[in-house]
């Protein structure tokens, strides 16, 4: 019982230590071997209240089955105080043949990886001894350059040069064809440039066809109608 009670102190007072961190622990359902549950398992980040890792070693007909968990530090304590316990023989924890059921808590990262019995404490770390540090090296203050003795004047401004009507091109106003209308006359608002707006009548004794077609507007793609014809009636 005293040794019941010394484990559960421990387990409090690391679960106290790692709770600010989030517990990482190794995780395995069922595997039929350590070999296999380090394999095929992965590590895992507990919840904030997974403050233990359990590993579950179950025996029985159907063989071996290893399985590695978060787990609440007080049901995993609670589960681990069942190893001695009535309920196989000899107990529900041992090493024979028979059916067994074995559990176990640790409360460090990753505490429940390399081996089936949970270790109370984490191994400790070497550290490798200090590098011994090349004392510093003295760079001389750097070199003055004294001023030029001769001062240049400065370049005179560059005058840009007005471009000229021969550098500029002129492009032609817009316009279109000249109306090819026969046996009549035409009058035009603009001539032939753009927008211009041209009628169309014919001699006496004729008449436009299409009758439609009477006017036509210079557009940028050309006239918007093209000249009718004048034919007798």
């Amino acid at each position: 019982m005293a040794t019941m009670k010394i484990f559960f102190a421990f387990t409090v007072l690391c679960s106290v230590m790692i709770a600010t961190e989030g517990l990482v622990c190794w995780t395995c359902v069922n595997a039929g071997s350590n070999e296999l549950c380090i394999a095929k398992g992965k590590n895992r980040t507990c919840e904030k209240n997974e403050l233990s890792c359990q590993t579950h070693v179950r025996k029985d007909d159907h063989g071996t089955r290893i399985t590695k968990e978060c787990k609440q530090t007080e049901a995993c304590t609670n589960n681990h105080i069942q190893n001695p316990r009535a309920g196989y023989s000899p107990s529900q924890c041992h090493d024979t043949n028979q059916e067994s059921v074995c559990r176990c808590c640790c409360n460090y990262n990753m505490c429940n990886l390399e081996t089936l019995d949970c270790p109370y404490e984490a191994p400790p770390t070497t550290m490798p001894p200090p590098t011994t540090m090349p004392p510093p090296t003295t760079v001389p203050p750097p070199t003055t350059v004294p001023p030029p003795t001769t001062t240049l004047p400065p370049p005179p401004p560059t005058t840009e040069a007005t471009p000229t009507v021969a550098d500029q091109t002129i492009l032609p106003e817009p316009s279109c064809p000249a109306l090819n209308f026969k046996n009549g006359s035409t009058s035009c608002t603009d001539g032939e440039n753009l927008s211009s707006n041209c009628t169309f009548q014919c001699d006496a004794g004729l008449i436009l066809h299409p009758a439609n077609f009477s006017s036509s507007q210079c557009s940028p793609s050309g006239w918007v109608e093209p000249p009718p014809c004048c034919t007798s009636e």
